[in-house]
């Protein structure tokens, strides 16, 4: 029953692999003037983790926001005693970086190490890094699934992106019916790609990584609009094409995006959408990077770019 608590903790593993108990969780939260209560609805799962106790939260803030700092105090004033640890990261957008999520995750993560690995002193390869967004439900046995994939893909654990299968669906009733039809369609159609073992899934908003790799690849890429797919690649080129994806066939919710209005909501789904399409970029970039890293396996780098560009030009988002 995946509603057991100790489910994944007495699961058989494979011998000689690190005690469950070892494994540390950092969860970055980036978010950019997101209101408090949104903030707590996404705590209030992490908290509610069968394992809260070996979870670190950092909540990515942005010094550009005037109250970033005081949320942040207050969130960790109402939460740190109910996980491992607690801690914010307020990031200074200096020239040459891109203002979203991929420069407030590259932040993030750099503190989190400077925290985690520099003074908690806690072992580098027993950390996995979690990216979410500001309205993420997880289940209450997320991270003890993510521990027990973490422990049984062995070695392969450093080269490896763990994917939950994101949906749409928690507030998807409450947006007009044109936005609802396009999310239940994003939902449905992520369930399906994880569930093909043909398919070559990449991450979507809400993935897991290992420290180490994350320090591999020098983290995230500051200078981008794309954040997942991105971070993707550029970990697949700093490990030599052997980054696979571990699929958890876990629900993890995202909110769908919500406005003041009716024509409002639409136009920020549409909005949405655009800044999606960003991604696209990528395509570039997997061409160039494809042309001279002739270290990564000629399939690996057709493959990504051939899933690329299907995705963002003959698939509808």
């Amino acid at each position: 029953d995946s509603r057991d608590p100790n489910k994944w903790q007495k699961a058989p593993r494979p011998m000689g692999c690190p005690d469950f108990g070892n494994i540390w969780h950092a969860i970055i939260v980036p978010n950019y003037k997101e209101p408090i209560e949104k903030l707590r609805q996404t705590l209030d799962t992490i908290v509610d983790q069968s394992i809260a106790h070996q979870i670190v939260v950092c909540m990515g803030m942005e010094s550009r926001d005037p109250t970033g700092q005081a949320v942040a105090v207050q969130l960790q004033d109402e939460y740190a005693d109910r996980l491992g640890g607690f801690c914010y990261a307020l990031h200074p957008l200096v020239e040459g970086e891109v203002a979203g999520k991929s420069s407030n995750e590259n932040w993030a993560a750099r503190c989190v190490k400077m925290l985690m690995v520099d003074r908690m002193r806690i072992n580098p390869d027993h950390i996995v890094l979690t990216t979410c967004d500001a309205d993420t439900y997880f289940h209450p046995n997320h991270f003890a699934l993510l521990t027990h994939h973490f422990l049984c893909d062995g070695p392969d654990r450093y080269h490896r992106f763990y994917l939950p299968v994101t949906n749409f669906l928690p507030n998807v009733l409450h947006v007009p019916a044109i936005c609802s039809a396009r999310y239940t369609m994003l939902s449905v159609g992520r369930m399906a790609e994880l569930g093909n073992p043909l398919s070559d899934p990449f991450p979507l908003a809400i993935y897991s990584i290992s420290l180490r790799l994350a320090t591999k690849a020098a983290y995230w890429d500051p200078s981008v609009i794309p954040e997942d797919w991105h971070m993707y690649f550029r970990c697949v080129f700093a490990d030599q094409g052997r980054v696979k994806c571990t699929r958890m066939m876990m629900a993890v919710g995202t909110e769908a995006v919500e406005g003041k209005g009716y024509l409002d909501t639409v136009r920020e789904c549409y909005l949405q959408s655009v800044r999606w399409q960003w991604g696209a970029i990528d395509v570039g970039y997997l061409i160039v990077q494809g042309a001279t890293r002739w270290d990564v396996p000629l399939f690996k780098r057709l493959s990504m770019l051939y899933a690329a560009y299907d995705h963002h030009l003959l698939v509808v988002a």
